[in-house]
C-alpha cells in the first residue's frame, strides 16, 4: 500500500480534507501521515483513496488548454526535435511517461494545437461509463 503520507502528498489533500474525508480528527490523520495506518484500518482506508483518486479523476474536465508564450511554445519545439518527434508526439509521450511514473492512467487521449495557438489535451469519454 502507497504509504498515507505519499497519498496526500501525491493528490494534495490537506490535513483538514483528509479528516472529513475518512471521518477522523486532524490529530489523527497527522498520526498516519507520521506512524502509518493501522492494520486494521489499512484496507478500508486504502478503498477510500481509490475511491477519491476516482471521483478526482471523474471531475477532469474533457479539455484542458494551455496557452504558452511563443518563447514556450519555441522550448518545446525544440525539445520534442532532439528527440525527433513532433510537439504534439513529444506532449503525448510526455504526458503517458507522467502517468506510467505516477502509476495512474492516462487522463487525455490526444493533443490538438488551435489557430489561436493554445495547446488542448482531450479526453475522450469512454462510451461505456459515460
Amino acid at each position: 500500500m502507497e504509504s498515507f503520507k505519499s497519498w496526500m502528498d501525491k493528490t494534495g489533500v490537506s490535513l483538514a480534507s483528509a479528516a472529513d474525508l475518512f471521518g477522523k480528527t486532524i490529530g489523527t490523520i497527522r498520526n498516519w501521515r507520521s506512524a502509518g495506518v493501522p492494520e486494521t484500518q489499512k484496507e478500508w482506508v486504502r478503498k477510500q483513496m481509490r475511491s477519491y483518486e476516482m471521483e478526482e479523476r471523474a471531475n477532469l474536465p474533457e479539455r484542458l488548454t494551455l496557452t504558452p508564450s511563443s518563447d514556450q511554445f519555441d522550448q518545446w519545439n525544440r525539445a520534442a526535435l532532439r528527440e525527433g518527434k513532433i510537439v504534439r508526439e513529444w506532449a503525448m509521450d510526455a504526458h503517458d511517461e507522467a502517468a506510467e511514473e505516477d502509476g495512474t492512467p492516462k487522463l487525455y487521449n490526444s493533443i490538438n494545437r488551435t489557430a489561436s495557438g493554445s495547446v488542448s489535451l482531450v479526453r475522450e469519454k469512454d462510451p461505456e461509463n459515460g
